[in-house]
C-alpha cells in the first residue's frame, strides 16, 4: 500500500488501518475446557508459538504481511503470480485483495476479557470471540470458535455493504462511524475492479482445503480440484448477485484467488518477508515494513502444512482442469 495513504489525515485507508490494528487473533490456553486468554500486551514469543491460532500478529499486521508477500512474489516472478496473464490489471487487484482479505475479522467492536479481569486493560477486541460471526445476513457454515470457515463470507459481507465495519466503538451504535467501502476502494485504485476483489476475498480460505489430508492419488486430487473450481464458480455467481454485476469466472481470476490464498497462508508469520540477500529492497521504500516481531518454528503454517512444497502443484492442477472444463 502506498505510504501516502497513511499520511493523509482524512484518508479512509488511514482510518481503516487505525481501526483494524485493534483486533488480534489472540492466543489462549485451554484450561479444563475453558479458554484463558493471553493478553496481547502480556504474552511472550514462546507463549504465542505454543497457543496461537492461524496467524501471528494482529489483524493489521497479518493483512500487511499478506499484501507484502504478494508484492514479493510479483517482484520475484513467482509461478503463483506468473500464471496470471493480464498482469497489468491484476497486479493492482491482488495487492488490494490481499490487504483487505480479512476485513471481516475486525470492525464489529466485539471484546473478550481475560478470566478474573479487573478492568478494561484485561479486555481486548478479539477475533476469536464466541460472539463473532453471528450476523444473520451471513450464511453460517460449520461453526467453530475460531470462525475459520465463516470469516471469508463475513469479509465478503463487509465488502459488499451487507455488514458495517465500525471505525469507532461508542456504546451507542448510532454514534459509531462506519468505513466507506467505496472510498477505500477508490483510494486503493481498484474500485472499477471491485467484483474481482470481492471474489478473491470470498475465496481466500478455500484453496488451503485442497491440502487437507494431502494425497498423491491423481483421482483424489482431481476431485479436490473439481470441488475448488465449483466453489470458485459459485462464488462468482453469489458475489455477482449481491452487487448486481455479472462476474465471469476466468482463468486469471481463478489464478488470482489462488495467489492471495497462498499469500494468506504464507503470511501466518512474516519470516518469508525478510530478504537476507537484499534486506532493504524486498519491497519499495514507499511501502510500510511489517512492524511486528518475527514468529518462527514448527507452527509456521506455510512450512508445517507443506504448502511451500505443494502450492504450485495444486495451482497447476486446478488451472489445467479449469482449462479442460472450459474447452468442453
Amino acid at each position: 500500500m502506498d505510504a501516502k495513504l497513511y499520511a493523509q489525515p482524512d484518508s479512509e485507508t488511514r482510518k481503516f488501518v487505525a481501526a483494524l490494528k485493534q483486533y488480534r487473533h489472540t492466543p489462549f490456553r485451554l484450561e479444563n475446557g475453558q479458554r484463558e486468554y493471553i493478553h496481547p500486551s502480556k504474552y511472550n514469543a514462546v507463549e504465542f508459538q505454543k497457543y496461537r491460532k492461524s496467524h501471528g500478529g494482529d489483524v493489521l499486521e497479518h493483512s500487511q504481511w499478506t499484501e507484502l508477500q504478494v508484492r514479493m512474489w510479483i517482484r520475484d516472478n513467482n509461478g503463483l503470480y506468473t500464471a496470471i496473464k493480464n498482469k497489468a490489471e491484476y497486479e493492482h487487484i491482488v495487492i488490494a485483495a490481499a490487504f483487505l482479505h480479512d476485513i471481516g475479522k475486525g470492525g464489529d467492536c466485539i471484546k473478550s476479557c481475560m478470566e478474573k479481569a479487573k478492568d478494561q486493560e484485561d479486555c481486548f477486541y478479539d477475533t476469536l470471540s464466541n460472539e463473532k460471526y453471528q450476523n444473520q445476513s451471513v450464511q453460517r457454515m460449520e461453526a467453530t470458535h475460531e470462525g475459520d470457515r465463516v470469516h471469508p463470507q463475513y469479509s465478503t459481507a463487509v465488502m459488499t455493504g451487507k455488514i458495517p465495519f465500525y471505525l469507532t466503538c461508542e456504546h451507542n451504535i448510532e454514534q459509531r462511524k462506519k468505513l466507506n467501502i467505496d472510498k477505500i476502494l477508490h483510494e486503493l485504485g481498484v474500485w472499477q475492479w471491485r467484483p474481482a476483489v470481492f471474489v478473491i476475498i470470498d475465496m481466500h480460505w478455500e484453496f488451503g482445503v485442497i491440502n487437507v489430508s494431502p494425497s498423491k492419488d491423481k483421482y483424489v486430487l482431481r476431485q479436490k480440484y473439481w470441488d475448488y473450481i465449483k466453489k470458485f464458480v459459485d462464488s462468482c455467481e453469489r458475489v455477482g448477485s449481491i452487487i448486481n454485476i455479472t462476474i465471469k469466472p476466468t482463468a486469471d481470476l481463478l489464478a488470482a484467488c489462488i495467489l492471495v490464498a497462498c499469500a494468506d497462508i504464507s503470511a501466518g508469520v512474516n519470516e518469508r518477508l525478510r530478504d537476507k540477500s537484499h534486506p532493504e529492497s524486498f519491497v519499495p521504500n514507499k511501502y510500510p515494513r511489517p512492524m511486528a516481531e518475527v514468529y518462527t518454528d514448527t507452527l509456521n503454517p506455510w512450512v508445517s502444512f507443506g504448502m511451500g512444497e505443494r502450492a504450485l502443484e495444486y495451482q497447476q492442477g486446478v488451472l489445467s482442469l479449469f482449462a479442460e472444463i472450459c474447452q468442453q
